[in-house]
């Protein structure tokens, strides 16, 4: 099975769409609730295969587990940043890659 095309940065700033209406709060990486299946590939493999130091931006992060996950398995040169509507984590709970913001 091929890995589905990513958007280009021109092509998800021209998009309406964004999120899906399984997204939830809680997504983590891998398993049921998770980027993994609703993208149908693995976000980390991806993201290594593209940069020694890659970087995510996840858009309604919710409470930021994907992102948690992530930084966990990715190099320390990593840059992850969670945005969400509803309101940023508490700082002392994200590991030290992770960015996290809200927008009111």
């Amino acid at each position: 099975m091929t890995a589905p095309r990513l958007f280009s940065d021109h092509e998800l700033e021209q998009s309406a769409v964004l999120a899906n209406n399984t997204m939830n709060r809680e997504r983590g990486l891998a398993g049921v609730n998770s980027y993994a299946r609703e993208l149908g590939f693995d976000p980390i493999r991806h993201l290594v295969a593209q940069s020694a130091a890659p970087s995510w931006l996840d858009v309604c992060s919710g409470e930021g587990r994907a992102l948690r996950e992530a930084a966990a398995r990715l190099p320390d040169t990593s840059v992850l940043t969670g945005i969400d509507l509803v309101g940023p984590l508490t700082p002392s709970t994200l590991p030290p890659a992770v960015e996290h913001g809200h927008r009111l």
